[in-house]
């Protein structure tokens, strides 16, 4: 099998999208991942459209935010290993898809849906396309159930046959059921059976009914019988007046008949007279018109000689193809003109430009020096080196003032606290004066206190002399050297103890006297202030020494600007040793002069090619004038001190002269052709009519003029004589028929007028017998209609027999349509169980197959055999389990399994690429590590591409195209 595979996208345009692209890989997952709002369905919604498209007002949801056209382009290759670039764009081709191969070819949107298999959007959302949420209800589906869906899928990729099955059983039952009665048709046939039962007792009426329905036959037939032979009457009648008024035309044209058959035959063709005067018309004029035409083709012979010996044809030529050199001339002429002017106002424009610089350099000088590539770049870097050392050396010296200030405020704090601490022995002496009155008073707490007391204040006194030693353990070690950590422990523990000695002497206070308590009190109030004052002297010290390493950083910073410095001014010197116009600028200058330079370098290039090509004009014009001599000399003419342009006006007046000679020539020659061909056609013509003359004298007989005029005088007595005739016989034509005509043989003789006005009176009589007869049978048949209708109108047998009728016909419409829903369902029927016992075992085989491996095997198969039951899995104990009776995840994996089947087996031939989105989001780590290794697998035959929000998916698939939308 060989897959559809998406190579890559393009979006000019859908929704957030514009000017995006990405790549999609082959045999391996295509992972898209991003957050919410990040894109990801507007990205699907993309794939569709370019592959189905979108009608127009839905196409406007996606129409760019950021403006511009709707559209894009996608990049696959086919079934058959041909690369193809599929576009759509909202204004091009009304939407439709045009795809390039890449030789060129072009298809359009039937191509397209033949490579996705025939399907429409729908189907291919159906079966490839699917998210955690689709199809749920498939746990609790039975196999006819799920049968019903594949099939829905696979032929219309939605559940309208399952619809359309369920509208056409409920359709039928409401129309009929064998053993019920409200069904429609049940009702119908109660109702039938009853009217049928009411008119049975009518049929005794019927009888006398029908009696009176053949006596109305037979007057109906005896009323048609006497009306047609009325009516054969009334013709006779009518074909006998015809007759009667038609005998004065048939005694005429009898009478001329015998006219014409008394006269001798005569031969004259039709329309002689007409022929021979129009023949006259034509002779005459002609005659007078050769005479004159002989008269102005011998003058026009006369002149063309003239015109031909002033005609010089070879000259001509010559002086032609010289001419078309003048534009060119003039075009030399003005263009040397230009560039005199161009070059004056060039140089002008540059002296001024290169004075306007005020610098050491001339328009000359430019000529001499040249620029490398790289000179732009280094007077830039020298122009930024030098701001960087000017922004470097106030920085330094800021920095400087600042750590001065800083220097004296700390040296001037550090001997204020040096001067108002106590020494480091009086503060021993203080130390030791609080140690042993806290000593006195703990021993006489010993004579009272219990032994559990006596046993605590040694543990006491123990901790509290460890607490000290820590405390000045660590202010030891900070101050030579060490780290701050001991200092900060030092002052906590000091003065927590500080805190648990005071506590110590309430209890010992009554033990002490008075004046003692004062002194020990004062000793500990100068103790806590050392320690303060120490404190805050070793922070300032710190301080001190910060200041110091700033300061040696500071002097570094400055010696290496100075050498920065050094170099800097090497580099200039360097530049304005080769450019000594650099030195009366600055060098934040040169960049700027530097690009005036070139421009003015460019500019007298410029002006050196204009007066180079003014040079090679002047060169081109002079040999184009003396061609224009030499041909004025081949004519004889005189050479005279005028300039080139007189010299082209003659030759230009010369050559018109010469074309008019020309033109006059051919002129003549076809005006004498002209009247040459005229005379011999007239000739001809008068010819031919002369030969007309006596060919219409021959068929007439005759050998002169008078003789015809004779002739065609007796032809016109016969004409008209004819013409009477003829017109004697249409006047019986439309009086009489061609039957009437042959019954009477008029054409032979003439009916006698008495026996015709007999005959008339004998018909009319007949007519008014006949009449007489239908007016007495129509009358019997008006009493029949009266009883008649007094039978019919009853209201309750017309009623009934109505009804009846009318309820016979309904119950026939619905039992034919009863049949066409019961046919249609059958057929829907049959064709669903062919299709899903085709399919459904093999999407269950497959879904197996997928299932075992998602589970460890733990489950082995996937059941669905017993039509009234929901699928069911097997696990490898030979337990059963409803899809209810299993975990969400294990349910989730049962859908995965097989909506993968369905997919795969719908494929066909042609696998197409698998869509999901999130369609495995809640599994865990376990699970989606099966999942993987299967849309590995999945991948080798399909195209996967996986939307997802989750970040992590890099960790799980190892082998995947994972592109990130932000």
């Amino acid at each position: 099998m060989t897959a559809l595979i998406i190579h890559n996208l393009y979006i000019h345009g859908f929704g957030k999208w514009s000017g995006f692209s990405l790549s999609f890989a082959e045999g391996r997952p295509n992972i898209i991942t991003g957050k919410n709002e990040a894109g990801k369905s507007t990205l699907y919604h993309f794939f569709l459209y370019m592959f189905f498209g979108l009608p127009p007002k839905q196409r406007e949801a996606y129409m760019p935010k950021q403006g511009g056209g709707l559209g894009g382009t996608i990049t696959v290759e086919t079934a058959e290993a041909e690369v193809v670039t599929v576009e759509r764009f909202h204004d091009r081709h009304k939407g439709q898809a045009v795809c390039r191969t890449s030789l060129g070819v072009e298809h359009g949107e039937e191509w397209l849906r033949d490579q996705l298999n025939g399907l429409d959007r729908e189907s291919f959302e159906a079966i490839f396309s699917f998210n955690a949420d689709d199809l749920r209800h498939l746990e609790t589906l039975s196999a006819e159930s799920l049968g019903e869906t594949l099939l829905d899928i696979g032929l219309t990729g939605s559940d309208r046959i399952s619809r359309t099955e369920r509208w056409l059983e409920k359709t039928v039952e409401e129309r009929f059921k064998p053993q019920g009665r409200k069904p429609v048709i049940n009702e119908q046939l109660h109702k039938v059976e009853d009217l049928y039962k009411k008119t049975r007792s009518l049929e005794k009426e019927e009888q006398a009914y029908l009696h009176l329905l053949e006596e109305k036959q037979q007057a109906i037939e005896e009323i048609e019988a006497s009306g047609m032979a009325w009516r054969e009457k009334t013709n006779d009648l009518y074909r006998t007046e015809q007759l009667l008024k038609a005998r004065p035309a048939l005694v005429n044209y009898h009478q001329g008949l015998e006219e014409l058959q008394r006269r001798e035959f005569i031969v004259f063709p039709d329309g002689g007279m007409e022929r021979y005067r129009q023949l006259k018309e034509k002779i005459l004029p002609l005659q007078s018109e050769k005479k004159l035409l002989t008269s102005d083709v011998e003058a026009g012979k006369e002149k063309l000689k003239a015109l031909a010996a002033a005609y010089q044809p070879q000259r001509l030529e010559e002086a032609a193809l010289l001419l078309k050199r003048r534009p060119e001339s003039e075009k030399l002429d003005y263009e040397k003109e230009r560039l005199h002017k161009e070059t004056e106002h060039r140089q002008e424009e540059l002296s001024k430009e290169v004075q306007s610089l005020d610098i050491p350099l001339t328009v000359d000088d430019l000529d001499d020096y040249t620029f490398p590539f790289y000179i732009e770049e280094t007077w830039r870097e020298l122009k930024n080196e030098e701001q960087t050392l000017v922004q470097e050396r106030a920085y330094i010296h800021d920095q400087s003032m600042d750590l001065e200030r800083e220097f004296q405020y700390v040296e001037t704090k550090k001997a204020e606290l040096e001067e108002e601490m106590i020494g480091e022995d009086e503060a021993a002496a203080l130390q030791y004066k609080i140690q042993e009155a806290s000593e006195t008073a703990a021993a006489n707490r010993a004579t009272r206190n219990s032994g559990k007391a006596g046993r605590v204040r040694p543990n006491r006194a123990a901790l509290f002399v460890g607490a000290v030693a820590v405390l000045l353990g660590g202010t030891a070690l900070f101050i030579g050297g060490g780290s701050v950590v001991w200092l900060l422990l030092g002052v906590m523990l000091s003065i927590g103890l500080s805190f648990y000695a005071s506590r110590l002497l309430q209890n010992v206070q009554p033990q002490i006297s008075d004046s003692r308590e004062k002194d020990v009190e004062r000793a500990r109030e100068k103790l806590r202030e050392y320690e303060t004052r120490r404190t805050e002297w070793k922070h300032v010290h710190d301080q001190w020494k910060q200041l110091n390493h700033e300061d040696i950083r500071l002097q570094e910073k400055e010696s290496l600007a100075a050498q920065r410095r050094r170099r800097l001014e090497a580099q200039v010197t360097e530049q304005r040793s080769l450019y000594p116009f650099l030195t009366v600028l600055d060098v934040k200058h040169w960049e700027k002069l530097f690009h005036k330079v070139v421009q003015l370098r460019e500019k007298r290039v410029e002006y050196l090619q204009a007066v180079k090509r003014i040079e090679e004009l002047e060169r081109e014009q002079d040999g184009m004038t003396e061609e224009l001599k030499t041909f004025h000399r081949r004519l004889d003419w005189e050479i005279l001190d005028h300039t080139v342009r007189t010299g082209w006006n003659e030759l230009s007046g010369w050559i018109k002269q010469q074309e008019q000679l020309e033109r006059d020539v051919h002129q003549q020659k076809e005006a004498l052709e002209a009247l040459e061909r005229r005379l011999k056609k007239i000739t001809y013509q008068l010819q031919g009519y002369l030969e007309e003359c006596h060919q219409l004298f021959g068929e007439c007989g005759v050998e002169s003029e008078q003789d015809f005029y004779k002739r065609a005088e007796e032809a016109e007595t016969v004409r008209k004589l004819q013409e009477d005739v003829a017109g004697y016989q249409f006047q019986i034509d439309g009086l009489l028929s061609e039957e009437d005509q042959a019954h009477a043989d008029v054409w032979n003789q003439v009916p006698e007028e008495s026996r015709l006005l007999t005959d008339i009176r004998e018909i009319k009589r007949d007519i008014e017998h006949l009449e007489t007869q239908q007016s007495k049978a129509r009358q019997h048949l008006a009493d029949i209609h009266s009883r008649l209708d007094q039978m019919e109108n009853s209201d309750e047998r017309s009623a009934l027999t109505h009804h009846y009728q009318a309820e016979k016909e309904k119950l026939k419409e619905m039992a034919k349509e009863w049949a066409g829903y019961q046919a249609a369902l059958q057929a829907l029927k049959e064709t669903k169980q062919s299709y899903q016992s085709t399919y459904l075992p093999a999407v269950l085989a497959a879904a197996e197959d997928y299932f075992r491996a998602l589970t460890d095997r733990r489950y082995e198969s996937i059941a669905a055999d017993d039509p009234g039951l929901g699928i069911t899995v097997l696990d490898s104990e030979g337990m059963l389990f409803a899809p209810g009776e299993l975990s969400k995840g294990t349910r989730d994996q049962l859908y995965i399994s097989l909506r993968l089947a369905l997919g795969e087996t719908m494929a066909g031939q042609r696998p197409l690429p698998f869509f999901m989105d999130d369609a495995f989001v809640h599994f865990d780590e376990r699970r989606l590590q099966k999942m993987t290794t299967i849309l590995q697998g999945v991948s080798t035959r399909h195209q996967v591409l996986f939307f997802s929000w989750r970040s992590d998916l890099q960790q799980v698939f190892t082998d995947a195209n994972i592109q990130q939308l932000k």
